[in-house]
């Protein structure tokens, strides 16, 4: 029984290292995606409160608009897209290390969805050896 503990913890230790690793190496860019009629001609601002993000690129793909960001220096800066009839607000977190994160301070990143794959991981580990045990 305390085998299995020590290896589920070690296997906790080194997904969470990998996810840690790939969230600092890949979080430093984001891709807004906004859903927003096609006929519009839109301009993007930013409300500095903190912090500094550099827009890469901005482009549009039928009613999706995209802008990808870079991060600069840590804070907060909240992007406002409009045109003369729709305006979207989009708060953009920058933290350490300048991986952003969208809406949220733990909001959605690039690099998110190692996040839950990890967990997924040692969830069926945790299974594994359940199963194993009870046989």
């Amino acid at each position: 029984m305390k085998k299995d503990l020590i290896k589920i913890g070690i296997l906790a230790l080194i997904l969470s290292v990998i996810s840690t690793i790939v969230i600092f190496a890949f979080g430093n860019t984001y891709t807004i995606d906004l859903k927003i009629p096609e006929n519009n001609d839109l301009k993007v601002e930013q409300e500095v409160k903190s912090g500094e993000i550099e827009i890469i690129e901005e482009r549009r793909e039928g009613d999706h608009y995209y802008i990808k960001i870079k991060g600069k220096k840590p804070g907060i800066i909240n992007l406002v897209v409009s045109d003369e009839l729709v305006g979207r607000y989009v708060p953009i977190y920058i933290h350490k290390g300048n991986v952003i994160t969208e809406n949220y301070f733990f909001g959605k990143s690039t690099a998110s969805e190692i996040i839950p794959a990890s967990f997924t991981v040692l969830l069926f580990y945790i299974i594994y050896i359940i199963i194993k045990r009870y046989r």
